[in-house]
């Protein structure tokens, strides 16, 4: 894990899973809010069981840190619910926002390499529209 990433990891409380992790959890919980009525418990045991499903072995708390993280700008209740990418980068600025809650100094580098070990895509980015999304974008996951 670079420097620049570490100190993330204890002043904003993520979750300590590989970056190959991240974009797991972000489409297996867009999978759900694409299908379900939203709840807490529901969802983040259902987002990890389907990932499971798919060969990605990822704790339930990061994908607890993740809905809870996002529910500010990517909640999974919205209509339409969101899509992996736009809960990607509500979890980076959340996590950004707590480091400098936390009374760290986030420089542009050290935001970059966060979203880089998150795999967000950028703000101009969207998913590619040959990408299944919903339901279908748990076959991506493996």
């Amino acid at each position: 894990m670079p420097a620049e990433v570490a100190k993330f990891f204890q002043a904003s409380r993520l979750p300590a899973i590989p970056s190959d992790g991240w974009p797991v959890v972000f489409r297996a919980l867009e999978a759900y809010a694409a299908m379900h009525e939203f709840n807490l418990t529901e969802s983040t045991k259902w987002a990890r069981d389907h990932a499971a499903a798919q060969g990605h072995e990822v704790p339930r708390t990061a994908f607890t840190y993740v809905v809870l993280a996002s529910r500010g700008e990517a909640p999974l209740n919205a209509q339409p619910p969101p899509e992996a990418a736009a809960i990607a980068r509500a979890v980076l600025r959340s996590a950004v926002q707590r480091a400098r809650l936390a009374g760290f100094e986030v420089t542009a580098d050290e935001e970059a390499a966060l979203a880089s070990w998150l795999q967000v895509p950028g703000d101009d980015e969207r998913e590619d529209a040959d990408e299944p999304q919903g339901a279908d974008a748990l076959e991506g996951l493996s």
